[in-house]
């Protein structure tokens, strides 16, 4: 068995009760959907916004996003 110690967070989806997905969070931008029973009728994005820079090397950015914390190394 082999560990890796770089883990990436794409996307994360959060649903509602009703099994309807509520958000996507992605690295870029938060969705958020608004439905009428099943159907969806509207959709809002909402940039991100960086809450730290880069390291030393200029290598690593983390964002946190209420409970979702993402660290990007390139």
């Amino acid at each position: 068995m082999r560990s890796s110690q770089n883990v990436y967070v794409l996307v994360s989806n959060r649903y509602d009760h009703l099994g309807r997905r509520a958000q996507k969070i992605t690295p870029e931008a938060t969705y958020t959907y608004f439905y009428d029973g099943w159907l969806l009728i509207k959709e809002t994005r909402h940039p991100a916004t960086s809450q730290s820079g880069s390291d030393a090397a200029g290598s690593r950015v983390s964002m946190c996003r209420g409970e979702l914390s993402l660290l990007f190394r390139s």
